[in-house]
């Protein structure tokens, strides 16, 4: 599981919300890290939500080489 911010501008409410971009396709992972940041000012999305299907080969050695490959896959189609 691999997990962006990204900050952007909610002209709503004129402040500074953080986006946080969830690659996963559990949606067991993207309740419990809603119910875990809860009360704090983020919008948590998961591909689905962004309308994303794609799967991301990981062709890293470890898991920090496979976040980093899907965080990077992921900053790009966002």
């Amino acid at each position: 599981m691999v997990i962006g911010l990204n900050i952007y501008r909610n002209a709503r409410q004129g402040g500074n919300m953080r986006r946080l971009i969830v690659a996963t396709k559990n949606a067991g992972k993207i309740k419990e890290i809603k119910e875990l940041l809860e009360g704090y000012d983020f919008e948590i999305m998961s591909l689905k939500d962004l309308g994303i299907d794609t799967e991301i080969e990981e062709t890293g050695s470890c898991f920090e080489e496979n976040s980093l490959i899907k965080a990077r896959a992921i900053q790009k189609m966002t």
